[in-house]
């Protein structure tokens, strides 16, 4: 789903989303959250993975993409 917004946002003119767009992902199987992140890291997205259960609110770890650790660094987000 993630993907297809990108796509549409694209499609509508909208470029370099990297530094514009903020996404947050939750998926509690690993492998899932393996493949989130590698590939919306791969489009240069700001993109923040979470390993946990969106349920119950439990974090196992979080991936923040590279893109999203510069303007972290920058302070672009805050």
């Amino acid at each position: 789903m993630v993907l297809g917004l990108v796509k549409c946002l694209q499609n509508r003119g909208y470029e370099k989303l990297g530094g514009k767009l903020y996404i947050e992902a939750t998926d509690i199987d690993e492998l899932c959250v393996c493949m989130t992140y590698t590939q919306l890291s791969l489009l240069g997205l700001s993109v923040r993975v979470i390993h946990g259960n969106s349920l119950s609110g439990e974090i196992f770890s979080t991936w923040d993409s590279p893109n999203l650790q510069m303007a972290n660094l920058t302070g672009y987000f805050n």
